[in-house]
């Protein structure tokens, strides 16, 4: 049995992401695919930043979205690879995570059936101490601090 994952309510999103669904982690580019583990299945994966740009095109978009199996349930990842040098860096995906917030709210709320956790890679080193208000401010939107090795567990 073939279980379904993103590719089940793609069509629902407003605008559609059926077309930009990938098998496994294929829509996650070779760099940012080695910056993550995967100790559950991995079932698919979408670009929004790339699905997305053509209607929002001035807006902070987040990265990815991917569809692991656990547990006998769907957990959908939203990763977000980006610098993490400063705290002027950390606002930049302050922002984006806010937008995707916002999004998940209207045309991205059929995505929201699934269990959701967002997640932050640091595209390079990592310069914002742990306790920084705006790393704070974050966990506080649902956001753990940066890391440099994502693990994705159940």
């Amino acid at each position: 049995m073939k279980v379904k994952g993103i590719d089940a309510i793609a069509p629902n999103t407003k605008p559609s992401l059926a077309s930009k669904v990938r098998s496994g982690a294929g829509a996650l580019s070779a760099s940012h695919r080695s910056l993550i583990t995967f100790s559950s299945r991995v079932l698919d994966s979408i670009n929004l930043d790339e699905a997305l740009m053509p209607f929002y095109p001035s807006d902070h978009r987040w990265d990815y979205a991917v569809a692991v199996y656990c547990n006998g349930g769907i957990k959908i990842a939203f990763i977000e690879v980006h610098d993490a040098s400063s705290s002027k860096t950390a606002k930049v995906v302050k922002e984006k995570l806010k937008w995707l917030q916002n999004w998940l709210k209207s045309g991205g709320k059929p995505l929201t059936k699934f269990l959701c956790k967002f997640y932050w890679i640091a595209s390079g080193r990592i310069g914002i101490p742990p306790r920084a208000p705006v790393i704070l401010e974050l966990a506080g939107l649902g956001l753990p601090p940066p890391k440099r090795h994502l693990k994705i567990t159940c």
